[in-house]
């Protein structure tokens, strides 16, 4: 084996003039924790501990971490947290690494030490520049597994060494905005999603460095009424969604979000660049699912039962919803759903991981699963369904755990975008057990029947869970909950809510839900159900000169799911009441809402006027 660079008695970087940063990644508590972005290949979580992740397959497992180095270091250092396992066999009985740095080898064919984890550091200063590095883990050889638990590199820099928080503005309309990191938007492939946006919206665009949420005070400035976050695969994690969450719900004073924003990417570049170029409108007429859906509310549609193997409903147009019997492994008749009878909404429920949908919840059935951007169906008897269905569809996975987990571009959500023609999706980043931050998004938009579109569907519904949040559990919607690893630890609802002293099951899952749904797509693509069902209420927003008036009238018997909400025109400020205060509207710079809840009648009218100042 080769063993430059190797000190495995190192001792702490020697104190000098200069600025330390550490770039990181670990794998702790069911969760990949990085300020790096991380692309895996044939790296899984480690399911006897959850804090690790192991290397199966030699020769092919791989992992690659790059970050950008604000100048060369003075000195640097590799940290990495890891094991081999031995075994008596006739090729040797450990596992050992190949570690490449830009591209060069650090150390070939490493054997590290087995049994227990062990810490060993390598020098790297002179491999390490200023820009772009990219660290690689290769699993060369052996007969059993690599586990990796963390991997640090320490960096000394020059003591005038500058990261930049600025934020560059290039100036459009002040309607919308494209957010960008500096390296996407230097992607010359990258940048052409973001140049779609701009001329298609007359945009304006913010390019950051460093977290997304160092956008704030621009974004507050601007104010737009759509933010579109265009990332690559690698950059939209977990905690770039909770960070544009609570970057949007940041702008001003209030506690609600203030942008109708997006996520747009995709496997890569050319995806993204598809769903920024489409102009729409996409008018929904035809549903389908691997879950219950309520067909009334569309003009055809078809679901296969989760719950019940071997059935299915189906609407013809015009006709009444027929139960049918189907397959009891319903994976290819999915998959031909998709392909040939193309659906412009669909929707699943059920098991899942970043990596696969398991169809059926009560019985055992085939998969969906993804490799190189492209779904595929697996059915019990292990054939492969490829997807292919180009034309485009809102995805609403509502009761998903980890559909919109985007670890890296081998991940389910890019590979819906990629080969499933989805302009736009929600979709849970972490495992879901309340549900209400999504299956409020697929409630507002086909109950209310075109009155939303999806992206205002996925807003209405925020502004719902916030104001419910803040209305009956107020001390709950002051905390920001940071631990999401409930694979990992059962008792991590339990510790969290003796922590933060919260009592209430429902406030927990609130706060649980309010973070952790994405949205991928334009924010501003109109997809609208078809109306083919009058909704339980009707509302009306008029607008003369400074007075605004919402009226709700209740058309049939029914329960509000979600509390009439309608979006203004334009953002005001200064509001008075002049009727309705009895009600107890909420009134923010760009919505009205009536926190109504429950049963109510057929025949009820209920209205709100009020005057204002535009801002």
């Amino acid at each position: 084996m080769a063993w430059p660079h190797l000190i495995t008695l190192f001792s702490l970087l020697a104190p000098q003039d200069g600025v330390e940063n550490t770039y990181f990644l670990e794998f702790a508590a069911g969760e990949r924790r990085t300020n790096m972005e991380v692309e895996a290949r044939l790296v899984l979580p480690n399911a006897q501990d959850w804090s690790s992740a192991f290397f199966p397959a030699p020769g092919e497992s791989r992992l690659t971490a790059t970050f950008v180095a604000p100048a060369a270091p003075r000195q640097a250092i590799l940290e990495v947290e890891h094991l081999s396992s031995s075994a008596k066999v006739e090729f040797g009985g450990s596992s050992r690494i190949d570690v490449l740095v830009n591209g060069k080898p650090l150390v070939r064919e490493w054997e590290v030490g087995t049994h227990v984890f062990l810490r060993d550091r390598l020098a790297l200063t002179k491999m390490l520049r200023a820009g772009e590095n990219v660290l690689e883990l290769r699993f060369a050889s052996g007969q059993t597994a690599y586990w990796l638990k963390r991997l640090e590199v320490q960096c000394v820099f020059p003591p005038d060494t500058v990261f930049s928080e600025a934020v560059e503005r290039l100036d459009g309309g002040r309607d919308y905005a494209v957010v960008v990191s500096r390296r996407t938007f230097a992607d010359a492939e990258w940048r052409k999603a973001v140049e779609a946006l701009r001329e298609r919206h007359h945009a304006t665009v913010l390019v950051h460095d460093g977290p997304v949420a160092l956008v704030r005070d621009a974004l507050a400035d601007l104010m737009p009424r759509h933010a579109a976050f265009v990332a690559r695969p690698l950059e939209a994690s977990r905690r770039y969604v909770i960070d544009v969450h609570r970057l949007a719900r940041a702008l001003d004073d209030d506690p609600y979000s203030d942008v109708f924003w997006g996520i747009v990417t995709g496997y890569d570049a050319g995806d993204a660049l598809i769903v920024a170029s489409d102009p729409g409108p996409l008018l929904v007429r035809r549903a389908a699912a691997g879950c219950g859906l309520d067909l009334t509310r569309f003009a055809e549609g078809r679901f296969y039962s989760e719950t019940q193997q071997s059935v299915m409903f189906e609407r013809a147009p015009g006709g009444e919803v027929e139960q049918k019997t189907c397959p009891a492994d319903a994976t290819e008749q999915l998959v031909s759903t998709l392909n040939e009878w193309r659906p412009d909404y669909f929707a699943t429920s059920g098991h899942a991981t970043p990596y696969d949908w398991q169809i059926g919840f009560s019985y055992r059935s085939g998969q969906f699963r993804c490799q190189d951007g492209r779904l595929f169906g697996l059915d019990l008897a292990g054939r492969v369904l490829p997807v292919d269905s180009p034309n485009p569809k809102v995805y609403g996975p509502a009761g998903n755990c980890l559909m919109g987990l985007v670890e890296d571009r081998s991940t389910m959500a890019p590979a819906w975008i990629h080969s499933a023609g989805v302009r736009q999706m929600i979709g849970f980043v972490v495992s879901t057990w309340y549900g209400y931050g999504a299956h409020g998004v697929n409630q507002i938009f086909i109950e209310q029947q075109g009155r939303f579109t999806f992206a205002e569907a996925f807003r209405a519904n925020g502004i719902a869970l916030v104001h419910r949040l803040a209305t009956r559990f107020p001390r709950a919607a002051a905390v920001d909950i940071d631990e999401w690893g409930i694979e990992a630890d059962p008792e991590l609802l339990t510790n969290l809510a003796a922590r933060h002293g919260i009592a209430d099951r429902d406030a927990l899952g609130l706060l649980w839900d309010r973070d952790t749904v994405a949205f991928y797509g334009d924010p501003a693509y109109e997809a609208r159900v078809e109306r083919v069902l009058e909704p339980a209420w009707s509302q009306t927003l008029d607008v003369d000169g400074d007075v605004f008036t919402f009226q709700v009238a209740t058309v049939r018997d029914a329960s509000w799911h979600r509390p009439p909400i309608a979006f203004l025109p334009r953002r005001v400020r200064d509001v008075e009441i002049l009727e309705g205060e009895e009600l107890g509207p909420v009134i923010a710079d760009d919505f009205v809402l009536l926190p109504f809840d429950g049963a109510f009648a057929a025949g009820q009218t209920f209205r709100v006027a009020f005057r204002t100042r535009r801002r």
